[in-house]
């Protein structure tokens, strides 16, 4: 008898349980789709995000910037550099600049391929891409003078001391910054643009 009353209640049980019916779930219609109880009368429009912003509706994430260090190099005498990866060392006129004499007493970082502006002794952090759109570029040269070397006076303009900051735009706008680490032998950290995104 307690076998009949608890296969009853096991039965009922398991009746109550397969036929509930749940407004949302979803159900085959007669097309053989399958949707949701009431989907049709919501009126709560898709959501679009804009311009690839995470963040629906809200403004985009803006790009940071910094200078990334990407190469020191020894650049010798009569020969030339180019600014980007993987930085050769080239005959004199076949880089983006070269290490040589100016065509008089001095020595000179000369230009062929980029154009520069020298931005004197400063933090390469504090150089924003804003500012380097104001500035005119040239195609000349970047002369070091030998200052109070014997045969020589002092009163030479050195237009490169150790830490001079020379910018140089490509062909392509891109911007390049070149620290002077040292005149003799010549010695350049090269900065690259790094624009990122913080989430």
């Amino acid at each position: 008898m307690k076998n009949v009353f608890m296969s009853t209640a096991i039965l009922l049980l398991s009746f109550s349980i397969f036929s509930c019916e749940k407004s949302a779930e979803l159900t085959p219609d007669d097309g053989g789709k399958l949707t949701m109880a009431g989907y049709q009368s919501a009126s709560t429009p898709p959501v679009t995000l804009k311009g690839g912003n995470p963040i629906p509706d809200k403004q985009p994430i803006p790009d940071k910037f910094e200078w990334k260090l990407m190469k020191t190099v020894q650049l010798p005498m009569n020969k030339g550099l180019n600014l980007t990866s993987p930085f050769d060392i080239v005959s004199e006129t076949a880089g983006d600049i070269s290490w040589g004499s100016d065509g008089g007493c001095y020595s000179a970082i000369r230009c062929w391929k980029v154009t520069r502006a020298i931005l004197a002794i400063v933090d390469v952090q504090t150089v924003t891409p804003d500012y380097l759109k104001t500035l005119t570029f040239v195609s000349g040269q970047v002369a070091w003078a030998p200052g109070a070397a014997p045969g020589y006076t002092p009163t030479w303009t050195n237009y490169m001391p150790v830490g001079t900051v020379i910018a140089y735009k490509t062909s392509l706008g891109k911007f390049r910054l070149v620290v002077v680490k040292s005149a003799f032998p010549l010695i350049l950290d090269i900065y690259h643009e790094n624009f990122y995104r913080v989430y």
